[in-house]
């Protein structure tokens, strides 16, 4: 006899320990205290007490390709996740061989058929948690880095402003204002060359802000 009871809903997984090191980022690994320290294992943030062994996790946004630069505000009360932007044809797919098809046909086809595979989802994104509970506060992203990662952050002393250097080709640097959620000010860092880390001074936070 069939049961008419509704199927339940799946439970979600909810990760408790994570196994390596990503060892290609700078600033990739941060000391919170004197026991505690968080870096990245493949795509998720770990944040380890070395005393008792415990974790926490933060786990990366499913529809991005990774996690590229990590930053940890001064006060030790938030940390910046940044995340890589996926290709935009993802090799293998069906959406992949549909934008071939449609850009021998069209451009302007192409490009939407382009932005089709990857779900919208073409620019870099920040991720803004508070360190005690890991709850998301601010999420940051746009078209301005010409880029699919960024590769290194830093707070301000005050933690109000991030700046993010973005990767190649445009080695954008942006300088974001937190609490807005906007670019207070962009610049192209190198020209030419390969731009690694990025620092915050005083200084430059004055002179953007006059």
């Amino acid at each position: 006899m069939a049961s008419s009871r509704a199927p339940s809903a799946p439970l979600p997984l909810v990760p408790v320990e994570g196994f390596g090191l990503k060892g290609s980022l700078r600033d990739g690994v941060h000391f919170l205290d004197a026991s505690t320290i968080v870096y990245v294992a493949g795509h998720c943030v770990i944040l380890k007490d070395c005393r008792d062994k415990k974790q926490r996790v933060i786990v990366g946004t499913p529809s991005m390709y990774g996690i590229s630069a990590l930053a940890v505000s001064t006060s030790k009360k938030f940390i910046a996740v940044a995340e890589v932007a996926p290709p935009t044809k993802i090799p293998g797919t069906v959406e992949e061989e549909n934008a071939s098809k449609a850009a021998a046909a069209a451009a302007p086809a192409a490009a939407t058929l382009t932005t089709a595979a990857t779900g919208g989802a073409k620019n870099p994104m920040i991720n803004i948690y508070t360190l005690q509970s890991l709850i998301k506060k601010r999420s940051l992203t746009t078209t301005r880095f010409g880029s699919r990662e960024i590769v290194s952050m830093c707070f301000s002393a005050d933690g109000r402003m991030l700046a993010a250097q973005g990767g190649a080709p445009n080695w954008k640097l942006l300088l974001w204002d937190v609490m807005a959620t906007k670019v207070a000010a962009s610049i192209r860092s190198v020209d030419g060359t390969v731009a690694y880390q990025v620092r915050v001074f005083s200084l430059l936070v004055r002179f953007f802000h006059g």
